[in-house]
Formats: structure tokens, sequence, C-alpha cells
């Protein structure tokens, strides 16, 4: 089921800054996008990768049976499936996960397992693709402008939300920047957006380092600043109607317009990123359900702000 907020703005003049902010990040992310041509090129062939997962598998196994007690569920996890099936036939999907744990495990360096016992013509694929993948995260934009375990400084607290992974993150990010920015911009103007939005973003960014620990893989996008976006629109126009689109089967009566409470958007939403966070496996994971609790909270305190200002200035 697809249920999508269709604010109705008529004039276009009056929300500008809402399109300045997006046009800007679509702008940086095709300047960022252009200019990739520096990373190392990754040869990858369907058997290479293969090979390529079933040796980082068996390098993590050692890595397991190496440990003295596991400081992570996710290891926990993984080695009670490596040790029901042996990495050699364990299907490539599972592989692929497994080499996602192994980047999130700070305590994993595969570098310094002993690649005794691996076939040797193998461990040489899988060493040169890794060595380029190493310099290829090095030199990603993500990791230069994100929030990982070796960059979590306060200028990267801002540069974060203007990088994204794929053209579908970026997507989601200046839609809803764009349908919320503009609702916030005709009521209290382009001041108050970028305010928001800016400081959303960049206080999400440590409350996900309270939430989450970090890793190579870096934290970016802009959707901490949008879900601050997200919760001061709800809460400042809490009894507001706003109209939604939704698309439940593609026949008569099961798609079209209905008109919710904005209230409902903040509710919907922060259950789901709840729901995410608490239930989520961190190594299948890809959406920082941190950064987007981050951000509500921040935006909720902005507008309750808000409220207690005009409150106090009405009286």
């Amino acid at each position: 089921m697809l249920l999508l907020p269709v604010p109705e703005v008529k004039n276009i003049i009056r929300f500008q800054v809402s399109i300045m902010l997006v046009v800007f990040l679509v702008g940086f992310y095709f300047f960022v996008e252009f200019n990739k041509v520096y990373l190392p090129k990754l040869e990858f062939s369907e058997n290479k990768s293969t090979s390529y997962f079933k040796i980082q598998a068996k390098l993590y196994e050692k890595h397991l049976a190496n440990l003295k007690g596991f400081k992570s569920s996710d290891q926990r996890l993984m080695a009670s499936v490596i040790d029901a099936k042996s990495t050699s036939i364990l299907d490539e999907g599972f592989l692929a996960s497994l080499t996602r744990v192994t980047i999130l495990d700070q305590t994993f360096d595969p570098l310094k397992i002993s690649p005794e016992g691996l076939d040797i013509l193998e461990y040489a694929d899988w060493l040169d693709v890794h060595m380029v993948m190493r310099k290829n995260l090095q030199l990603s934009p993500a990791y230069l402008l994100g929030i990982n375990d070796q960059h979590y400084s306060w200028d990267r607290w801002l540069s974060y939300m203007f990088v994204h992974i794929g053209f579908y993150h970026l997507l989601s990010n200046a839609l809803f920047l764009l349908l919320f920015g503009a609702l916030i911009e005709t009521v209290f103007g382009g001041i108050v957006l970028i305010l928001v939005f800016l400081g959303s973003g960049i206080l999400a960014a440590p409350i996900y380092m309270l939430l989450n620990d970090l890793n190579q893989v870096s934290l970016v996008g802009a959707s901490g600043g949008v879900c601050g976006l997200i919760a001061f629109y709800s809460i400042t126009q809490f009894k507001e109607k706003m109209r939604f689109f939704y698309w439940v089967l593609p026949l008569e009566n099961y798609y079209g317009f209905i008109s919710l409470s904005s209230g409902y958007i903040l509710l919907l939403w922060c259950l789901g990123d709840l729901a995410g966070y608490f239930a989520g496996v961190g190594f299948l994971d890809s959406v920082a359900y941190g950064a987007h609790l981050g951000g509500f909270l921040v935006g909720a305190v902005c507008a309750l702000g808000i409220n207690s200002y005009n409150s106090l200035i009405n009286r």
C-alpha cells in the first residue's frame, strides 16, 4: 500500500526557498556523481564475486573462532549459522549479507587473518578485489563527507546531509523536503524552514551516534532534516487536514485522495521508524532509523517552542 502526502500549495512563489534547497541537493548529488572518475575501476565478474564472498566468509569464520567472546548479536547470529552450515556451501545471498557484517564489525581486519588452508588463487583474487574496495571506500564521497568510525567531528554533522547513496535515496529525501518545506515556508517563512531543516539534520547526527555504534559504513543523507520538518509541521498544524494520495491496487476505488489530520503523519512515520529501530537486524539494515528518530525529536522540540511562544504573545 502507498500513502503519500500531496499538499495543496497553489502559489509556487511562496516556497522558493524549498525549491532552492531541493535544487541544491540534486545539484550536489550529480556534481559528486560526475566527479567519481578518480575512483579505481573494480572488475567484479559473477565468478569473482562468488569467490570474494566465499573467502571473506571463511576469513570471518576464522576471526569468530579466535574471539574469546562475542561483542555483538550480529557476531553471535553469524557464528551460529556458520556452525550449522559450512561456508563452502552457503548460498551467495547469505554470503553477501555476511560480507556486510564483516564491514560493520570493527573487530575484524581480514588482512590480519592467516590465509592458511585457503585456496591460493582464490585468496589472491580476493586480495586484489579487497584492496580496490578499500581504496574506493576511503575515496568515496560518503566516507569523505559522511559520519563513520573514523570521522565524526561536528563539521561532519552538516556535510553528511548533502551526500546520498543512489538516486532513489536522493529522490525520496528531495520529494519530502519539497512537500513539507513548501507547507512550512508558506506558514512560517523561508528562514524558519532553513533553521528547522539544518538544525534537525545537524542534531540528528549526535543522537544517531548515541543510539548506534559507528563503523566503516558512513551515515549520509538529508533524512534527519526531513524528519525534523515532518515533526515540526505535524505538531504546529496538528489539527489541520492534509490531502493524501493512496494506492492499494490498480482498480477503481482502490486508489485516490483522502484527507487526514496532519498529526496522523507524525504518528505514522514515528511508529514505522521505532519499529525499524527496535526490530531491525543490524547487518541487513540500510536505513538510519536512529537519525530519523533524532530528526523527529529536534523538529518536535522546535514546534513545541514555537507553539509556546505563540501562546505567550497571544495572551
